[in-house]
């Protein structure tokens, strides 16, 4: 499902029954940080472990193109010469569907790209480049300009045959990388192929990111999934936010929940995802705290153990009363019992008891219509018992008491 696009930041959420988990991405220009919270039906709010809080590694990066693949029209492109004609046809588009053609009466054309670049620094300019057949000379050329607008230099790169022939009768993408001069406070990008024959060589360009610093030269716009346009859609600078992607294990089954992300750098901050149902397929699930993204379906005997919710209470006899005084505390301590997992083979087996080793609190996750629901559980004393079978015979039964627990800390994955 295409995500929806939020002011700001952005979620979305796709339920993965075979693996057991829901998969969230989010992301959210320039925050430090986002926190993201599960919302079951009846409001209430829970961190989602390993995510409380993400913290970006990369920067937000920004597209100085203001047309970067010509989805809308032609804005911003100058055709180089008087003897270049301009298109936009529709087809196989390295992005969109929509490529900006370049054909010439002459054996040069080229093109003015839109967007400026704002000196100083060192800045990154891809694009996908086509040319049915191959020029003699490929050339970028920023000329920029000082705060008094006059010229503070070029920087001109010239591909190398090597690079001028991946992209004869193809598409390949080139990433360059230009520094402007001292002083220089703007430029701008021109696209110069020379050596093409008239009336015949069609060159098409796509793609195109101009940003600061030096990148991967990977495509982006507002479109792309993390991303955002600064202003009119397709016809603007835009950013792209760096994307968190999480697997939440620990969301309850056959039961619609929602995620929301907060930027808590920002007053209202928020963005919030569609209602999401992860279905059990009948099946129960163990997550340990220190792999979240990570549950394993297990086998449990009885699906519904016997409970016992004890007290701490006091009975005391009163001189001259007939019935005693009675101490109770303010309420019953959580659920007590046994339970009883079945391991199929000896990896299966291996992988429980690898599972209880840390004495960590475990949640058991359940269909939606079981009695009791999810828990977080402790594991006592582990007895494997072979029920009798041969040495040769892999099934196992493991039991278990427990004791019903919070959950850790989301913050911690561990």
């Amino acid at each position: 499902m295409k995500p929806t696009v939020y002011a700001g930041g952005g979620i979305a959420v796709a339920p993965d029954p075979v693996r057991g988990v829901i998969r969230v991405w989010t992301w959210w220009p320039d925050a430090a940080a986002l926190q993201l919270v599960r919302v079951t039906g009846d409001g209430v709010r829970s961190p989602v472990r390993g995510a409380f809080p993400l913290v970006p590694t990369t920067a937000t990066r920004r597209n100085l193109c203001t047309n970067p693949s010509v989805e809308v029209s032609l804005s911003g492109y100058v055709a180089l010469n008087g003897q270049t004609t301009l298109s936009r046809p529709s087809g196989s588009a390295p992005a969109g569907t929509y490529v900006l053609r370049m054909v010439s009466t002459s054996t040069t054309t080229g093109a003015l790209v839109p967007g400026t670049l704002p000196g100083p620094g060192t800045f990154t300019i891809s694009l996908n480049l086509f040319w049915s057949t191959r020029p003699s000379g490929v050339t970028v050329t920023v000329p920029w300009l000082d705060a008094a607008g006059s010229s503070a230099g070029t920087t001109t790169i010239t591909l190398s045959g090597d690079q001028i022939n991946t992209s004869v009768g193809q598409t390949a993408r080139h990433v360059l990388t230009a520094v402007a001069p001292s002083g220089a406070v703007t430029g701008s990008v021109t696209l110069t192929v020379t050596g093409i024959t008239a009336n015949v060589t069609t060159v098409d360009m796509d793609a195109v990111v101009i940003e600061r610093a030096a990148t991967d030269g990977s495509y982006f716009d507002g479109s792309s999934t993390g991303g955002s346009w600064t202003g009119t859609a397709g016809l603007s600078t835009s950013l792209l936010a760096p994307l968190f992607v999480v697997d939440d294990g620990e969301p309850p089954f056959d039961t619609a929940v929602t995620y929301e992300a907060y930027n808590a750098a920002l007053t209202g901050g928020r963005v919030a995802s569609v209602p999401v149902l992860l279905a059990s397929t009948g099946t129960t699930w163990i997550t340990h705290p220190a792999a979240p993204a990570s549950p394993f379906v297990v086998q449990l005997a009885a699906p519904t153990p016997v409970r016992t919710y004890e007290v701490d209470q006091g009975t005391f006899n009163v001189l001259g009363r007939a019935r005693p005084v009675v101490v109770s505390a303010a309420q019953r301590r959580a659920a007590t019992g046994t339970v009883t997992f079945g391991a199929l083979s000896r990896a299966e087996l291996r992988s429980l008891l690898a599972t209880f080793g840390d004495l960590s609190p475990v949640l058991l996750r359940v269909p939606g219509d079981y009695d009791p629901g999810d828990m977080w559980v402790v594991l006592g004393a582990l007895t494997v018992d072979p029920q009798g079978r041969l040495p040769y015979q892999d099934t196992r039964v493991i039991s278990a008491p427990f004791t019903e627990v919070d959950p850790p800390d989301a913050a911690l994955v561990a």
